[in-house]
């Protein structure tokens, strides 16, 4: 409702004189005179004369005495005009006469002559004056209800009149239809920044937005520009986007001990959990905002650390910062983890897509076996050859012969060696063992008749691993090296042969003291097994098992290489009682479960480096 008023403000006692054409209260205060203005009034007596002027006024009054009244008689327009309107209000263009607002001595009976001039007071325009237009205006959302809040400052000017009351209207932007209006009064004057509001229950709803208009109007009636804003429902609810620039970084410090480091920069967008308001308008609690940094090495289980984003960026959201954490590893070379990071803005309940990055330690030496091979019956050797880059960091070589079928690292080494960085090649006969970060690994026999894996590993000088190659893959020979082609000669090679009882000895020239032979008796051959070469040029065996029948036979005898040293015909006089078969010992592992070459390499490096993390806590404790 509008509200009018027809009273004025004047500075003393006002003269009405006249309305102006746009329908304004004109008012002239008292003791104000136009400049430059001069009215002259005859009387109906003709006897009196007054002039007056903006600087000099002259009044000769003359009574009149023609009406045979006591008193005076209001003087008479000299230019024929009608009585001014009711309520003193006079034409300022006509000849001038007195209205409502002089007084008649005759009716006052005071006896004292009224002014005979016309003088009037001038008619000034004042002009009327809307209010300026509201301030900010803009739609605060409460749960309670729910209910939009519009708010809005006072204008800064209010018119041509006091302020007196405001027409808010706030329409749902999904539907034109759903609006509401009210009209509150002014609180405040205008230009005192005072905020304003005006509450409205709403439907309660994610997402809805709220057009919100405000106008002033003042005590004429005059009505401000419309002012405009916005107001929103909480957003539906929605987890953070991918944390930024998601990298890492692999270092060493100075004690030896690897860590790597993982740094990202907060999501574009925190989301909106259920009871976040619009972040345009409000503050938004990050108690709940956590990150969820996870590094992946591909080897068993993840790193994974839950941070708080207030722990890591103590301000608001919407600036540009950056994170971190640093996780502990291992040492080592050509080393490789995913990283990722995840954002969450309700506690961890739910996770927002992950930024994502890899991370690697320093590249490592290529190293390829070019070829590894098996020697040696009675005690199995191994051999290899590699080729490597070229690589300054190299101090030394550590060759490993693997046992696949390993069940823990105790068991993985059955023989290291160490060779200096220019060696290429190295051969293990077995019990071979080296200290790696005090610990000591291999000095193990290679067993006969199995599957091995042998590895190459290059090392800087703190003991690192460099670099590694891929495992080759040997099978040890068996214990008793084949049997040769039967013999038919009483002798080759020099070698004779004779029994005692049930021991058999062989003359075996240019054979050395300790060297070791095997025996093979024919016709069917009997393995007799292994034997050393006595000072005196002879080797012997025993044949009570062998199930040699009454009648002449061939030995056949061979070094460790298997083979053929030499041959001889013997005879045995007795048979045994009863012909047995000779039953060689089966030696190797029980690979029911083994690991396979992948885990095996995995395990080999993993153990090193398992090995030097060791000896760095050591140092520390």
């Amino acid at each position: 409702m509008k509200k009018t008023t027809t009273g004025l403000l004047g500075l003393g006692v006002a003269t009405v004189l006249a309305l102006s054409p746009l329908g304004a209260t004109i008012a002239l205060a008292d003791g104000d005179t136009p400049a430059d203005t001069t009215t002259n009034t005859t009387s109906n007596s003709s006897a009196s004369t007054t002039t007056t002027d903006s600087s000099d006024t002259t009044t000769t009054p003359t009574p009149d005495t023609s009406s045979g009244q006591s008193g005076s008689t209001p003087p008479a327009s000299n230019s024929g005009d009608e009585a001014p309107p009711a309520g003193g209000v006079t034409d300022p263009n006509a000849g001038g006469s007195t209205g409502a607002g002089n007084t008649d001595p005759g009716d006052a009976g005071t006896g004292t002559q009224p002014p005979t001039s016309n003088e009037q007071d001038p008619v000034v325009n004042a002009p009327e004056k809307a209010p300026s237009r509201p301030g900010y205006v803009y739609g605060y959302w409460s749960a309670d209800g729910p209910t939009l809040w519009a708010q809005w400052l006072t204008p800064a000017e209010s018119g041509s009149s006091p302020l007196a009351e405001y027409h808010v209207t706030i329409t749902d932007r999904a539907d034109a239809s759903d609006a509401q209006t009210v009209t509150v009064p002014a609180d405040a004057p205008a230009g005192s920044l005072w905020w304003n509001g005006a509450p409205f229950t709403v439907a309660a709803g994610y997402d809805k937005v709220w057009d919100i208009s405000v106008t002033a109007e003042n005590e004429q009636g005059l009505v401000s520009e419309v002012a405009t804003g916005t107001g929103f429902s909480p957003e539906s609810p929605r987890p953070p986007s991918a944390p930024l620039g998601v990298e890492g970084a692999y270092s060493v410090d100075d004690e030896g001990s690897a860590s790597v480091t993982v740094n990202w920069s907060q999501p574009d967008d925190w989301g909106v959990t259920d009871g976040d308001i619009h972040p345009t308008f409000t503050s938004i609690d990050m108690s709940r905002d956590l990150y969820r940094v996870t590094l992946d090495s591909g080897d068993g289980l993840p790193q994974v650390a839950i941070v708080p984003a207030r722990q890591l960026i103590p301000v608001a959201r919407g600036a540009i910062f950056g994170s971190s954490y640093t996780f502990s590893v291992a040492r080592g070379y050509d080393q490789t983890w995913d990283v990722s990071v995840e954002a969450s803005n309700d506690g961890g309940a739910t996770w927002g897509d992950a930024g994502t990055g890899t991370v690697s330690s320093p590249d490592g030496v290529t190293v390829s076996i070019t070829s590894a091979t098996t020697s040696g019956y009675r005690v199995p050797t191994v051999s290899v050859s590699w080729d490597a880059t070229a690589d300054e960091r190299v101090s030394s070589w550590l060759v490993a012969v693997i046992n696949p079928a390993a069940q823990n690292s105790g068991d993985a080494f059955y023989s290291v060696v160490r060779v200096p960085a220019g060696a290429t090649s190295a051969t293990l006969r077995g019990g071979e063992s080296v200290d790696v970060f005090d610990e000591t690994l291999g000095g193990r026999s290679l067993p006969n008749s199995t599957e091995l894996y042998v590895l190459v590993l290059a090392e800087d000088e703190n003991s690192d691993v460099l670099g590694s190659s891929d495992v080759a893959t040997v099978t040890t020979l068996s214990y008793a090296p084949p049997a040769p082609v039967e013999p038919t000669a009483a002798s080759t090679g020099g070698v004779t042969a004779s029994v005692t009882g049930t021991t058999i000895t062989a003359v075996i020239p240019g054979a050395k003291p300790g060297q070791w032979v095997y025996g093979w008796a024919f016709s069917s051959p009997v393995g007799l097994g292994w034997t050393q070469v006595s000072d005196a040029g002879t080797a012997s065996w025993s044949i009570a098992a062998a199930g040699l029948a009454n009648g002449t036979h061939h030995l056949a005898v061979l070094d460790e290489s298997g083979a053929l040293v030499g041959s001889a015909a013997f005879t045995v006089g007795v048979a045994p009682a009863a012909v047995t078969t000779a039953q060689l010992a089966s030696t190797g592992a029980d690979a029911s479960a083994p690991l396979g070459a992948a885990a095996l390499l995995v395990l080999a490096g993993v153990t090193l480096v398992a090995l030097r993390r060791v000896r760095t806590v050591r140092s520390h404790g």
